[in-house]
């Protein structure tokens, strides 16, 4: 076993084996300033059906990649630096469950001592209702492109139960304690399909109905998902950016591409 720092101040050290890091690394494509593992790996919740989710500092930015369970997201230092300094929940996350895998020169350690908690959320809870408008299109796109729709709509749901739980003080990124802390059971059996390798119609019209009420948002009967992803592009670009992907059938949002926030 192969011992690892956690950033989160007052836990022990944790461990990865040899044989995890060993298949994180033959999959972390170009040089790296620095690795962490987060996720359900590094809390000690992961099951068998979980992804291995990476954090890759790389100079040249990468964006987000995956192969077999281990996703990978790369950030440059600049980029994540600045999220922190915006008080990302993204950061908040990598503070309180990250485990350090590399980092020689202390570029990870420095942008995460970045994170300032913000003032308000206003403006992340605003990026979140202007794309949850994509989720609430009827019609020939949603029939088109519900599963896709589906798993924007649990981002945007998961996003919103941790920003949640966060302004009261919770700082839980397992999506069933978060819903559990939260008090809501059909938020946890919506967030369940997460882990789903493909959505029905009916599961992403149980999503839709959740996203619908949780954002207080009307059917968009006559908006395509083209026109909105123009419409928001100027005042809410990481909306506009999450939209588009969907329009482009991504199996995986691609956060480091994307405008900020993501808070």
């Amino acid at each position: 076993m192969s011992k690892v720092n956690s950033q989160a101040d007052g836990r022990a050290v944790q461990t990865v084996s040899d044989s995890l890091l060993t298949e994180i690394k033959s999959v972390v494509r170009g040089p790296s300033v620095a690795l962490m593992l987060y996720g359900s790996q590094a809390r000690g919740s992961a099951d068998s059906n979980s992804d291995v989710d990476v954090l890759q500092i790389a100079y040249r930015k990468a964006g987000s990649y995956s192969d077999g369970r281990v996703s990978v997201t790369a950030y440059t230092p600049a980029h994540l630096r600045r999220m922190a300094e915006r008080g990302s929940l993204f950061v908040l996350h990598l503070q309180s469950e990250g485990i350090e895998l590399e980092d020689p020169k202390g570029v990870l350690r420095d942008a995460l001592s970045a994170y300032k908690a913000p003032s308000s959320y206003e403006s992340l809870l605003a990026e979140l209702r202007s794309a949850a408008r994509a989720v609430a299109v009827n019609g020939i796109e949603f029939e088109t492109l519900h599963e896709e729709l589906g798993r924007l709509g649990i981002y945007l749901l998961r996003t919103w139960l941790y920003l949640e739980n966060v302004k009261v003080g919770i700082t839980a990124f397992e999506v069933d304690d978060a819903a559990t802390a939260h008090g809501d059971n059909e938020m946890l059996e919506i967030l369940r399909l997460r882990r789903a390798k493909s959505l029905s119609r009916e599961d992403a019209v149980a999503i839709q109905a959740k996203v619908m009420v949780t954002f207080s948002l009307e059917p968009e009967e006559s908006k395509n998902l083209s026109e909105l992803v123009r419409e928001l592009a100027a005042e809410h670009p990481h909306a506009s950016a999450l939209i588009q992907q969907v329009l482009e059938y991504l199996d995986t949002l691609n956060y480091a591409d994307m405008p900020l926030p993501p808070l």
